[in-house]
């Protein structure tokens, strides 16, 4: 029972509840003139109509584009549309609007698994978008067939996490390798805030280091061109859903080999899906600003790695487009780890990518350019050792190939 001569904290603690209970009653932008309140974001917001909500999440986006001044009117951008809930919320927020630059949407198809309908009502979305809209299939596509193959095939779960990650930065550099095809300035991926936290802690824990927070940015410059942004960078993965509820969009699931690979064998699962449950725990459970304070935190490294890009001495992984570091020197004890992971690299059997290395780190060469090992940062050279020597050869072979279509590419 209270003290009636010391301070007593429940009257305090009983008006900031009876305060939270009157800040949902009512929309806190609209007083309820416009409807009654439908929804609240976090446990510590206040409650939101529709119609508020829906205006808000556009605003959000425009003011995206607007506080970087980036995109100039009439470029060409391409967006990447998968069916799924990011892209297809992206899709219908470029329609509401009002943008200055000429959207021109694609869909890449990443599997032969793929059938007519399948891809109908992809088409159909796009199409009733009224933009210019592309299906595009190229040749590099075989890579994701054979790496999808695998990831059903593997009982391991380090190769299942190793596979499905290398399959994601694939992906990214063909959504590129697309958009340069297409002749566009910009690409639009639907990342959205809470995917974008769970892929900095997935890059922290595979050792991408600063690296990992240019994942998390409005803006990702190191593809030169096209230039990547996120407009969805401030949207949690519970606003998506909403917002797609409100506006009626449909979508569909992208087939997921991962997904497929889980629940095929229960016992297996990824860094990346984690590190999304370890998010959605905490979020759910009484930390609700636990992705801003993740996104908080990754921002503060970026403006390091984007200067550290800047070096154009250093050379940069094909895969993730990190920077090479160089090799470690094996006097210095705080470098011993890497220098010991790097030294067992190339006694293994399995990583024929490190006989032909020098000791500072070079890549030898080989007969021809397609044969020549591919030039890897620290986290993606396990990626490539996970892979079986038929994988090797083709993702030798895509990567030339997606490299050598860029350096024709040149950003004026």
């Amino acid at each position: 029972m209270c003290s009636t001569e010391e301070s007593c904290e429940c009257e305090a603690e009983r008006r900031g509840k009876k305060d939270k209970l009157i800040r949902r009653l009512k929309c806190v932008r609209c007083g309820g003139s416009k409807g009654q309140p439908a929804l609240v974001i976090r446990s510590d917001d206040p409650a939101l109509c529709r119609f508020c909500f829906v205006d808000g999440c556009v605003h959000k986006f425009k003011s995206a584009f607007g506080k970087s001044q980036l995109v100039p009117s009439g470029s060409r951008v391409a967006v990447a549309y998968s069916g799924g809930l990011g892209s297809t919320v992206m899709l219908d927020l470029i329609q509401h609007s009002k943008v200055r630059f000429k959207p021109v949407v694609f869909h890449l198809v990443g599997t032969d698994a793929h059938k007519p309908k399948d891809l109908e009502p992809i088409r159909s979305r796009m199409e009733e978008s009224g933009l210019e809209f592309h299906v595009v299939d190229p040749l590099q596509n075989r890579l994701l067939i054979a790496f999808r193959s695998q990831l059903g095939s593997t009982g391991v779960q380090s190769d299942l996490s190793g596979l499905a990650e290398a399959e994601s930065l694939l992906m990214r550099l063909m959504l590129v390798h697309s958009a340069r095809q297409l002749g566009c300035e910009f690409l639009l991926l639907g990342t959205c805030g809470t995917r974008q936290a769970a892929n900095f802690l997935n890059g922290i824990v595979s050792g991408r280091g600063r690296m990992a927070s240019l994942d998390t940015t409005f803006v990702d410059r190191r593809y030169k061109y096209p230039v990547v942004l996120r407009p969805l960078f401030e949207f949690m993965s519970k606003e998506l859903v909403f917002y797609a509820h409100f506006q009626q969009l449909n979508w569909v699931a992208p087939q997921d080999p991962v997904t497929e690979a889980v629940l095929q064998r229960p016992g297996l699962t990824t860094v990346s899906r984690l590190c999304e449950d370890f998010l959605a725990g905490l979020q759910f459970t009484g930390f609700p600003s636990t992705t801003q304070t993740i996104l908080s935190t990754a921002s503060k490294l970026v403006t390091a790695s984007t200067d550290s890009l800047s070096n154009t001495s250093v050379e940069q992984c094909q895969l993730c487009l990190a920077l090479i570091l160089p090799s470690p020197d094996l006097l210095s004890p705080h470098k011993l780890a890497l220098a010991s992971l790097a030294h067992s690299f190339s006694l293994s059997d399995n990583a024929p990518v490190y006989r032909g290395t020098k000791c500072n780190g070079e890549n030898m060469k080989e007969d021809g350019e397609e044969h020549q090992n591919p030039l890897l940062c620290t986290a993606c050279k396990p990626l490539y050792v996970g892979m079986t020597t038929e994988l090797r050869s083709t993702f030798r072979r895509v990567l030339h190939q997606l490299h050598s279509e860029g350096n024709k590419h040149t950003f004026q």
